[in-house]
């Protein structure tokens, strides 16, 4: 269930929702979509707004207002996504479907000169992005870069995702470890535990790659790492979504960069 409240800012329409992504988000007036703006003021008679639902696919997201006249659909569509067959986003666009931007004293995300962003300001959080278009058999890559020294940083590429607390992860760091898990419940599970390779290029672009058939397979900058078992009842019925994260360690302040996301059927 999404909370969201409709309030009015300055005399335009402002959608508050609680919770989307796993992170709150406010949408004013046409942020999200250039076509939202006029949706809410259709809906907005006399300063009194219906509260809207959202409905969640792998289609994008759908605000149903009813009005005292009608009722207003408006499709958020994720531009970049065909459910099942292919993800591919440069972030260019910054209506392709992802949170466009949020902050608050701990973390941030959004798109950012033409990628996409993660960044922690505090010790041992993580924060994680997911765009919803799911695969059960995928071949999918991204590149990821930090800013600055990411120290004892951890981030990568979540695939699988049904929510905040049940997802899979290819993670790297800058020391050259690798691993990937499982978290089930929000507890994590090693599928293939932390590992050491010459292959991963310290606080520069490294290319993650996870194909996933009957198998697991991981790369590194086109250097295959390893495979791991995926056993059958793991996987999604309906498939998991594609998305980053970030773990911040011991150091707080951390910004990873992800560009060039490409997801195909193997």
């Amino acid at each position: 269930m999404i909370d969201l409240d409709v309030i009015l800012e300055d005399g335009h329409p402002v959608i508050v929702l609680k919770k989307l992504n796993h992170f709150p988000m406010i949408i004013v007036g046409g942020l999200i979509t250039r076509d939202v703006n006029q949706a809410f003021e259709t809906a907005l008679i006399d300063d009194q707004a219906s509260i809207p639902t959202l409905e969640i696919s792998a289609a994008g997201i759908n605000i149903v207002i009813d009005g005292p006249a009608a009722q207003t659909s408006v499709a958020l569509s994720n531009t970049v996504c065909v459910r099942g067959e292919s993800v591919q986003d440069d972030f260019s666009d910054i209506y392709s479907g992802w949170m466009q931007s949020y902050s608050n004293n701990q973390v941030a995300v959004g798109y950012k000169a033409g990628a996409y962003n993660l960044s922690t300001m505090v010790s041992n959080i993580i924060i994680k992005q997911a765009l919803p278009c799911p695969f059960t058999s995928f071949d999918a890559s991204v590149e990821t870069q930090p800013v600055d020294e990411p120290g004892d940083a951890a981030w990568g590429l979540v695939f699988y995702e049904i929510d905040a607390d049940n997802y899979w992860v290819f993670q790297i760091n800058d020391d050259g470890w690798y691993s990937v898990f499982q978290i089930i419940a929000g507890e994590h599970f090693p599928i293939v535990d932390w590992t050491q390779t010459a292959h991963i290029n310290a606080n520069a672009i490294n290319t993650l790659r996870v194909r996933v058939n009957e198998d697991g397979r991981i790369f590194i900058n086109n250097t295959t790492l390893g495979t791991f078992d995926i056993p059958p009842e793991s996987v999604p019925p309906e498939g998991g979504s594609f998305g980053f994260l970030l773990r911040s360690g011991q150091q707080a302040n951390v910004e990873i960069i992800f560009d060039n996301l490409d997801v195909t059927l193997p």
